[in-house]
């Protein structure tokens, strides 16, 4: 999917998203306007986000876990209904789980490239790192899910009061 501006939507949903963007401190410095194109495009999404009748908080790029976890912070204070995690470029887990963790709330994440298609042959570092289809969505969304079914696990097991899924199999029967 390209960025692009969107038309309004009619549906007026009034849903409750937390919009953040996710990126790396380290390489502000080496690539100047990296941050601020991200931060642009971050406003597409949370634009189209609104457009469709939904109420929008955005915690901006976070770029270290401090940020996550005051990200984290913010949403959990709040009654959203989803979180939306930009993957603007490459991120490491440490931005995004104190996020997920401290706001227990479903997380998309969304990968979306800011061009129909990248011109390979005269692409450096920089741009290839303000094109996120490379970009860390996959191994985010990953560690979401194992956090998500070891949270399930745990909350599991203080129902059940198993301690294997052995001991449970064994008491089923």
């Amino acid at each position: 999917m390209v960025l692009e501006e969107s038309k309004t939507s009619e549906c007026g949903c009034g849903a409750r998203i937390g919009v953040f963007g996710i990126g790396l401190k380290a390489y502000w410095p080496q690539f100047p306007g990296l941050k601020e194109r991200l931060e642009g495009y971050q406003g597409v999404v949370e634009k189209r986000i609104r457009n469709f009748g939904c109420r929008v908080v955005s915690a901006g790029l976070i770029d270290t876990p401090e940020g996550g976890r005051r990200a984290g912070r913010l949403f959990a204070r709040e009654d959203f209904d989803l979180l939306v995690c930009h993957a603007a470029t490459y991120a490491t887990s440490s931005q995004v789980l104190p996020v997920v963790r401290k706001s227990g709330l479903p997380v998309l994440v969304l990968n979306l490239q800011p061009v129909a298609a990248l011109d390979y042959e005269n692409t450096g570092t920089g741009e290839w790192l303000a094109n996120p289809h490379f970009s860390s969505a996959d191994e985010q969304s990953t560690r979401q899910a194992r956090h998500y079914f070891v949270a399930l696990a745990r909350r599991a097991r203080r129902t059940f009061k198993y301690t294997s899924a052995r001991q449970a199999a064994r008491a089923s029967y």
